[in-house]
């Protein structure tokens, strides 16, 4: 329901296959009863009884092998019916009785499609190639073989170049049902949410499962979600914020959808998975939402929409939260992503640079094809297709890739007569060539109150501190203060821990170098604000032995100055400290001229200036040890005191 193969897309638009055989065509036969047989396969097919309708045609050319009519019809209800080698060889044997019949001229297109659609590509290309040889030839024919053309040659040249890559399937999980598939892991890749059908039948019962990875690194058995979430309706194509606390997911028919299929969301606490809630207008239409993507801090939505406005047929879509946490009116990502095929799964990976989805309109190895793109200056591109045997003739949906980019997740279809007869879920390592440029990993811990160790509920704001560009904005739990905040290569971040009520934390991971990347575990203590409250401004940045700010410090000051006009009744004492390089002298007037740059931009920024004081210990008051350079760079630094 939440997914619909190209497969199935050709079966709803070819139930009609038109008979040959009118009263103006003769037929070339002239046995009498195949004609017979003949005529009565064209009435069970418009009854849509198949079997009965190649059981005539199969009599038909018991009285008359060569008879043509026959043969090709039998190929064209073997194609509607998914027997796709059945009717190749249907195909191949009309194209060999009569080459240049203008019944047959046709099925060089046919035969073409059909070798490529199952994986037979020389012979696609060399049959489609035929085609042009026709000085007839329709423009539409024309356009046709060289897609197949086309297309060939790139999968042949995959095959000849195949990526490195070995998917094994993730027994644990594969178990309980028959089909499972659109898998979504947490940042610390320790929960997995995905979505499992209880039998092989379009209509039976969808849910969402949950599970848990153990101590060995292996998958638990999964458990349904929540009784609040799965329901006789059908559940699915989930996804989970990198905290894994809250759930996006898709209900097709049902809790008051505004239309086919909506998205609803759930988010979890103490008590378990709260009842879900429709997204509403504008993520919602009357239209298929479906196959929900979240970023890593859960702002950003992208999801698969067949609504007006798009590229082509389904396409990706995207919206944000606001500042006042409502879902922004969503954007189609346009032609550097959409195709006027169609274009689903996507999957944002969680440094939000790179997206993963499948596509019909791109040039591919056939069906549904996995790619990467990169987002660049605000615009995505270098769209990649991720290679053979990732992909091949099948379909390929439903990828996931973990934080750090080297393993991913993703559902392993077989079918048999064009239906799904088991789907799997699967993990392998990512092969060189499709793994992104910078990795993620994550900050986690609790928020607690630093006077009596409770756990607090505060904002972690993610700034790019050499842009001022906002990246990400997470709350801690409400209940359990615990946090995740995703951090990605390439940048430098200053995280900034606010609270009503509290003195301000920051910290400070600089990641433009890449090998330092790695995950961490830290609670974070707020202050009541009181008089002797003490935090250190940990992204203020001076060069050495100046006291001019460097610009990137504005991002924390800006924060400074915020903190106080919302607090307008505090008066605080800006301090600078020193490391013990130099004399006790030039340390103590350093210290002094870095804290009265601070207190200017301050003042400049509109703060009373009777509000603040301020003094240089210079390298009296070490924080760290002065053996190392990582204890100087602690004892470098301006401190924040509310008077």
């Amino acid at each position: 329901m939440y997914f619909i193969s190209k497969k199935n897309i050709v079966l709803c638009l070819t139930l009609i296959i038109p008979v040959i055989v009118s009263a103006q065509i003769t037929l070339s036969t002239k046995d009498k009863k195949a004609i017979v047989y003949y005529g009565e396969a064209g009435q069970y097919n418009k009854r849509a009884m198949f079997p009965e309708a190649l059981l005539s045609l199969e009599k038909a050319l018991k009285r008359d092998p060569n008879f043509l009519e026959a043969i090709i019809y039998g190929g064209q209800i073997n194609e509607k019916i998914y027997e796709s080698e059945k009717a190749i060889l249907a195909y191949e044997k009309a194209i060999a009785l009569a080459p240049s019949h203008i019944l047959v001229q046709p099925l060089y297109i046919t035969l073409g499609r059909e070798y490529f659609k199952t994986g037979k590509y020389q012979k696609a290309k060399e049959t489609a190639s035929a085609v042009f040889q026709n000085t007839s030839l329709k423009p539409k024919d024309k356009t046709e073989a060289e897609w197949i053309v086309e297309r060939s040659i790139f999968a042949l040249n995959a095959i000849a170049n195949p990526v490195d890559f070995e998917a094994l399937p993730i027994l644990e999980l594969n178990e309980a049902h028959p089909l499972q598939y659109f898998p979504a892991v947490t940042v610390d890749e320790k929960t997995m949410i995905f979505t499992a059908r209880q039998g092989l039948l379009p209509n039976d019962d969808e849910d969402i499962y949950i599970s848990a990875l153990d101590s060995a690194g292996n998958w638990l058995p999964p458990l349904a979600l929540s009784p609040n979430i799965n329901s006789d309706l059908n559940e699915g194509a989930c996804t989970i914020s990198a905290d894994g606390r809250t759930i996006i997911y898709t209900t097709c028919g049902g809790r008051n959808t505004l239309g086919s299929c909506d998205l609803y969301i759930t988010r979890k606490e103490s008590n378990g998975w709260t009842a879900p809630k429709n997204l509403g207008s504008p993520v919602n239409t009357n239209y298929w939402e479906s196959q929900p993507s979240l970023s890593a801090d859960g702002r950003t939505l992208y999801f698969v929409s067949n609504r007006p406005g798009g590229s082509g047929k389904r396409d990706i879509w995207v919206t944000t939260l606001n500042e006042s946490d409502q879902w922004e009116l969503p954007m189609n990502l346009g032609f550097n992503i959409n195709t006027q095929e169609d274009d689903i799964s996507p999957f944002i990976h969680f440094n939000s640079e790179n997206l993963y989805f499948s596509s019909q309109g791109r040039l591919g190895m056939g069906g549904f094809d996995l790619f990467k793109a990169t987002l660049s200056d605000g615009n995505w591109r270098d769209v990649e297709n991720l290679g053979y045997p990732i992909n091949d003739f099948n379909d390929q949906v439903s990828l996931f890739i973990t934080a750090g980019g080297t393993k991913g997740y993703y559902a392993h279809e077989t079918m048999e007569g064009g239906k799904i007869t088991s789907s799997k879920l699967y993990q392998f390592e990512l092969p060189l060539s499709a793994r992104i440029k910078n990795r993620s990993n994550f900050l986690s811990g609790i928020v607690r109150n630093k006077i009596t160790n409770q756990p607090l509920e505060a904002e972690l704001n993610l700034v790019n501190i050499n842009t001022g560009e906002k990246v990400s904005r997470v709350k801690s739990d409400m209940e359990t203060g615990k946090y995740f905040v995703v951090l990605t290569e390439g940048q430098e971040y200053g995280i900034f821990i606010n609270k009503p009520g509290y003195l301000f934390q920051n910290l400070n991971y600089n990641y433009l170098e890449k090998d330092t990347l790695k995950p961490e575990i830290l609670d974070i203590y707020l202050s009541p604000i009181s008089s002797g409250a003490e935090t250190v401004l940990k992204n203020i940045f001076f060069q050495t032995n100046e006291f001019q700010l460097e610009e990137k410090s504005f991002v924390e000051l800006k924060n400074v100055v915020q903190f106080l006009t919302v607090n307008p009744t505090i008066r605080v004492e800006i301090s600078g400290h020193t490391d013990n390089t130099g004399s006790a002298k030039s340390n103590l007037e350093l210290s002094n001229k870095r804290a009265q740059s601070v207190v200017d931009f301050l003042v400049a920024s509109g703060i009373s200036k009777a509000r603040i004081t301020y003094l240089g210990f210079g390298d009296k008051k070490p924080i760290g040890t002065n053996e190392t350079e990582e204890g100087k760079a602690l004892n470098r630094r301006i401190a924040f005191k509310i008077l």
